[in-house]
């Protein structure tokens, strides 16, 4: 038996049937669906970040000064700014810097970044790269 839901005025939302219930559970799946895919979709563009960097070596110079090799990967011809810090044996940080640098026609770039030290290092790594404003 249909009946008007409790608390509603008779006559004034018509009766539920079946085929309106399953019409609003079918609008309701797929707005779901695209709110899941929007935000599918915006996570991956933030994993995919606009610059990638490699450490690729490290040259200890004396024991306050080391050299880190740093590949950029970026989009053609623009201006990188990178974090790059020295550890030492045990993992803390003993020096950085900043380096900004320009990448080719390749969009790749290798750069050495002189890095002062309190200590001896004994390997390099990049904490954060970005896209310099203006380009």
């Amino acid at each position: 038996m249909n009946q008007p839901m409790p608390g509603t005025p008779p006559g004034r939302y018509g009766v539920p049937t079946p085929a309106r219930r399953r019409a609003l559970t079918a609008a309701i799946v797929v707005l779901a669906g695209v709110f899941g895919a929007w935000l599918l979709w915006a996570a991956l563009g933030q994993a995919a970040p606009a610059v990638r960097s490699t450490v690729v070596g490290l040259h200890v110079t004396s024991r306050h000064h080391a050299r880190v090799r740093v590949e950029l990967v970026a989009d053609l011809h623009r201006t990188v700014n990178c974090q790059v810090q020295a550890l030492d044996s045990s993992g803390t940080v003993v020096g950085q810097t900043r380096i900004v640098a320009r990448t080719g026609a390749s969009g790749r770039r290798v750069v050495s970044a002189e890095v002062k030290t309190i200590g001896r290092a004994s390997r390099g790594q990049v904490t954060g790269c970005r896209m310099a404003s203006g380009g």
